[in-house]
């Protein structure tokens, strides 16, 4: 599966939202790009983020991106929810949404090819496709429940008051905002354990069957 298509639709639906819904992935723009993943975990954060606060935490990701390296992925992935969570007062499950987001964005936007010298100068990115998690929220874990029951049978004892419903009515059946980061760990194993049964990696896993805008 080429990944320019899909990239491109994802780019392309993002821009065509209202309101605050609307986010320019293209040209490439850090403060947008945070902007966006923020906005996917602002309801959840009680009081919300001070936008001095923000901007630090926006900085310490995206400095941090750089220096991810396939070998070291997962432990540096840790590290980078762990100081996320603590410099910005997030859950585990908030911090790890918005860094999975924004690795998100860095790899559509890569493999959208819309910018030749951008990728040229983060040709890091494309390294990292085999390795990137999934953003976890209800939807995800709901259509992953649904699509993969053999994968995810001990759902409920992998998440806190997981439900599972029916397809017409799939949102706001898992507490994913409160995840703790071992859960987090699980999950992610069965989505790349999916992911690699099908010889495709977990983002075009997520684009091409678990997020459903």
């Amino acid at each position: 599966m080429s990944l320019r298509q899909p990239s491109l639709n994802f780019i392309n639906l993002l821009a065509s939202r209202k309101g605050p819904a609307k986010i320019l992935l293209h040209p490439y723009n850090p403060s947008e790009w945070f902007r966006g993943a923020y906005t996917t975990v602002q309801r959840t954060k009680t009081g919300g983020t001070q936008p001095s606060l923000r901007s630090r935490v926006s900085s310490l990701i995206f400095e941090y991106f750089p220096d991810l390296r396939v070998g070291a992925f997962d432990r540096q992935w840790d590290s980078l929810i762990r100081r996320v969570s603590k410099l910005g007062s997030f859950s585990a499950g908030q911090a790890q949404k918005i860094c999975n987001i924004l690795l998100k964005y860095h790899l559509v936007y890569f493999f959208s090819g819309l910018d030749p010298a951008w990728n040229h100068k983060n040709s890091w990115v494309s390294s990292l496709l085999p390795k990137a998690n999934i953003p976890i929220d209800s939807l995800v874990l709901f259509y992953g429940a649904v699509l993969y029951p053999e994968s995810f049978g001990s759902l409920v004892r992998v998440i806190p008051n997981a439900r599972v419903r029916s397809l017409k009515d799939p949102k706001k059946h898992y507490v994913w905002s409160n995840l703790p980061a071992p859960y987090i760990r699980n999950l992610q194993s069965i989505f790349r354990a999916i992911a690699k049964s099908k010889g495709i990696s977990p983002l075009e896993l997520e684009m091409r069957e678990l997020w459903r805008p």
